[in-house]
C-alpha cells in the first residue's frame, strides 16, 4: 500500500493524539480524519504542542485541522466534533487504521468491538500512557492474537471515570488502616478515615481548605512511621486520581503507533522485493518502561476462544426493513441450515429456542417489521445483532434497507 493512499482515522487529540497526528504527516500520510469533543484548557499547554494560549476555549480537532491546513496544503485533514459513539458503523470503514489516543476504557471497548462488526478489514491500534510507562495493542481481525476484550481483566476496570476522578469504589478499609507503606497510603487514610472521623462532614475534593486539611494530617501520619518524600502536588494527585503525563513518554508511544502504521502499509512492498522473511508485526502487545532507561517489551497475546468479540464468525446480511422478523429467522435458518437460534441485540432479546421461554413477548416480536423494531429502540440502524445457533456464535452485522 502506498503510503499516500491509506487512510487513518485519530481519535483523542490530547497529548498522544498531538504526536500521533504529527508523526502521521512526517510519515507521508495524506489522508487524516480527527475526531475530539474536547476544548483546549491552559493545563494542556505544556504538551500539546499544535495549541496556543489564543486556542484556549475552542475545539481541539478544529484548531489541529486548522493549523495543519495552514502548514500542510499536500494533506488532506478532516475533523469532527462529538463523541466517537455518535458516529455511523460505516463511517469507520473509510479508513485502513483507527489509532486510539484515548483516556477512557469505555471508548476502547467500543472501538475494539466495532472493528469486528465491519464489512471492510480496519486495523485499530491503541495507545495509553501513564507516567513513565506506556502500551500498545493492536487489533487485526485477520490474526490470532487477542482483542482488548480478551484481556479486559488486566485494565483497571472502576479505577477511573472519563475525566479522570476517582469514582465511589470502596477501598478496605483493613488495607488503609494498616502500616503505611509509603506517603500514598497516608493520604488515604487521611482521605477516608481521618477527615471524617475528626471533622464530622463530607469530603469534597474541588474544597482547596480539604484538600490542604488531608496533606497536614498525611504529613503528621507520615512522620509517625518515618514517611518522607511528602508532597502536597502528590496529595493533589492522589485525592484527584490523576497520574502526571509525562511528555517523552507521550512521545515514545506515538512513536511506535506510528510505526505500527508504517509497517502495515510497506507489508507488500516487503513481500514483493522479499526484503524480510518474518512478519515484523508477529506481536499484539508493547509496553514501555522508562523509569531507568528504556526498556520495550514485545509480546504475543492469542485470542481467547471463548471471547465473545474477536472468537465469534462474523456474518454480513442485507435485509429489507419492511419485512419482518419472522420472515429474517427463516431466512436465517434456510440458509445456514440451523434449527434453533437464538438472537439479541444490544438492548433486546428479539428471540429464543429456548423451551421455557415459548410463551414470553419474544413470540410477539416475530410479527413485528423491522422498521417498526427501530422505531421501538429494539435494533439499530447499520448496527450487529449477536447469534447463537447450535452452540456456534455468531456476529451477525445487519444492512437494513
Amino acid at each position: 500500500m502506498d503510503p499516500e493512499k491509506a487512510k487513518v482515522l485519530v481519535v483523542g487529540c490530547g497529548g498522544l493524539g498531538n504526536e500521533v497526528i504529527k508523526n502521521l504527516i512526517y510519515e507521508n500520510i495524506k489522508n487524516i480524519a480527527i475526531v475530539d469533543y474536547d476544548t483546549v484548557e491552559m493545563s494542556n499547554l505544556n504538551r500539546q504542542f499544535f495549541f496556543s494560549v489564543y486556542d484556549i476555549g475552542r475545539n481541539k480537532a478544529s484548531v489541529i485541522q486548522e493549523k495543519i491546513k495552514e502548514k500542510y496544503s499536500n494533506v488532506s485533514i478532516t475533523s469532527f466534533v462529538q463523541h466517537i459513539e455518535y458516529f455511523e458503523t460505516s463511517f469507520f470503514e473509510n479508513f485502513d487504521f483507527v489509532m486510539g489516543c484515548l483516556d477512557n476504557i469505555s471508548s476502547r471497548i467500543y472501538l475494539n468491538n466495532l472493528i469486528f462488526t465491519l464489512k471492510k478489514k480496519v486495523i485499530y491500534i491503541d495507545g495509553g500512557v501513564e507516567g513513565f510507562h506506556g502500551s500498545i495493542k493492536i487489533v487485526n481481525r485477520d490474526k490470532n492474537f487477542a482483542c482488548f476484550q480478551c484481556t479486559i481483566a488486566n485494565y483497571a476496570m472502576g479505577m477511573h471515570t472519563e475525566r479522570g476522578r476517582h469514582n465511589s469504589e470502596t477501598i478496605p478499609l483493613c488495607t488503609i488502616s494498616g502500616k503505611p507503606q509509603n506517603f500514598t497510603d497516608c493520604v488515604f487514610y487521611a482521605m477516608h478515615i481521618s477527615f471524617e472521623r475528626k471533622r464530622k462532614e463530607k469530603f469534597n475534593l474541588n474544597d482547596e481548605n480539604h484538600i490542604r486539611w488531608i496533606y497536614e494530617e498525611a504529613k503528621e501520619r507520615a512522620s509517625q512511621f518515618h514517611i518522607e518524600n511528602e508532597s502536597y502536588t502528590l496529595t493533589k494527585q492522589v485525592i484527584q486520581n490523576s497520574i502526571p503525563t509525562t511528555v517523552s513518554t507521550l512521545m515514545i508511544i506515538a512513536s511506535l503507533m506510528t510505526n505500527e502504521v508504517h509497517n502495515n502499509v510497506t507489508k507488500t512492498c516487503r513481500r514483493l522485493t522479499h526484503c524480510a522473511s518474518n512478519d515484523l508485526n508477529d506481536y499484539s502487545d508493547i509496553l514501555y518502561a522508562g523509569e531507568n532507561g528504556f526498556y520495550f517489551f514485545h509480546y504475543k497475546v492469542y485470542k481467547n476462544p471463548r471471547c465473545i468479540i474477536c472468537s465469534k464468525k462474523r456474518i454480513h446480511f442485507t435485509f429489507d426493513k419492511k419485512r419482518t422478523l419472522g420472515d429474517f429467522i427463516k431466512c436465517i435458518k434456510n440458509i445456514y441450515h440451523f434449527e434453533r437460534i437464538n438472537i439479541s441485540s444490544d438492548t433486546s432479546i428479539l428471540f429464543t429456542s429456548s423451551k421455557c421461554l415459548k410463551k414470553t413477548n419474544c413470540e410477539q416480536k416475530l410479527n413485528l417489521t423491522f422498521q417498526q423494531l427501530l422505531d421501538m429502540g429494539k435494533v439499530k440502524q447499520h448496527d450487529y445483532l449477536n447469534l447463537q445457533m447450535e452452540n456456534q456464535n455468531f456476529v451477525l452485522f445487519l444492512q437494513l434497507q
